[in-house]
């Protein structure tokens, strides 16, 4: 079988990988399609509630990786409630397909829809794959997202699947100025849009509030804040890695929290 692949280029051959555009295709449309309604509407009520977690992603990532990191951040350890006390805000869910489909839905309704759902949730889940190359800081709505989080004042939570994860924090002990160069690369001005009108919109409204500058700033101190915690719980793993210790330590410094840094450094030393 096979279907048309708006972000992966023609048509999706058996056995080759599912993005969450093809997702959306060949699972969600067909499963929704004698209502014509959202994924969400076909859950039990019991099994609905107030969202506490909203993810930010694009559609062309890979939606196998893309689940594992949600998991990961409804994981209790990794400060989630646990899978069975989530409500998670995840578009190719929530949002009717077929409307999407059927008309073309006014910017500012777009806007006003993940404006308010980000003010519900209680935290933002950034879809940090693949971690050196965030797709979602190439994604102008991704990037105005994580924006109105931090303007929010909403947690920002770079979200990974484990073996992302892993590598991530490899590169945290030993190569941390690059980790930051990477997660640094904001620029909405130069993000894309999958709709040039969504993308248009998107720098007017930026400019006539604002301002490019001041977006990108706030998106990477926002980013940043999200690295020292993803730092923060991986030395609550493994408290005696002393380079880890240390590492935040520069990291925090780099944030001006001068205070919190001096005493990791101190921690390394002794």
């Amino acid at each position: 079988a096979a279907c048309e692949r708006p972000f992966g280029g023609g048509r999706r051959r058996a056995g080759m990988p599912l993005s969450t555009s093809d997702m959306c295709i060949e699972v969600v449309k067909p499963a929704t399609s004698t209502w014509e309604c959202a994924l969400w509407q076909l859950v039990a009520p019991d099994d609905r509630g107030r969202v506490t977690l909203y993810v930010s992603h694009w559609w062309g990532m890979s939606f196998v990786q893309v689940v594992a990191a949600i998991e990961a951040a409804c994981a209790v350890e990794g400060g989630g409630l646990g899978a069975e006390e989530e409500r998670v805000y995840f578009c190719l869910v929530i949002n009717n397909q077929w409307e999407a489909d059927a008309e073309e839905i006014p910017f500012e309704q777009l806007a006003r829809r993940f404006t308010a759902s980000i003010r519900s949730a209680s935290r933002v889940a950034a879809m940090g794959i693949p971690w050196h190359t965030p797709a979602i800081l190439r994604r102008a709505w991704c990037v105005y997202e994580l924006y109105l989080a931090a303007e929010m004042g909403k947690r920002v939570e770079l979200c990974m699947p484990p073996e992302e994860r892993a590598d991530f924090v490899r590169k945290l002990q030993w190569e941390l100025e690059k980790v930051v160069a990477h997660l640094s690369r904001v620029s909405i001005a130069l993000a894309e849009a999958s709709k040039a009108r969504d993308r248009q919109e998107i720098m007017a409204l930026v400019a006539r509030t604002v301002g490019v500058a001041v977006l990108d700033a706030r998106t990477v101190a926002v980013l940043r804040d999200a690295l020292a915690d993803v730092a923060r719980e991986a030395l609550r793993e493994r408290p005696d890695d002393i380079i880890l210790v240390d590492q935040l330590g520069v990291l925090l410094e780099m944030q001006g929290r001068l205070e919190e840094a001096e005493t990791l450094h101190r921690r390394a030393l002794e």
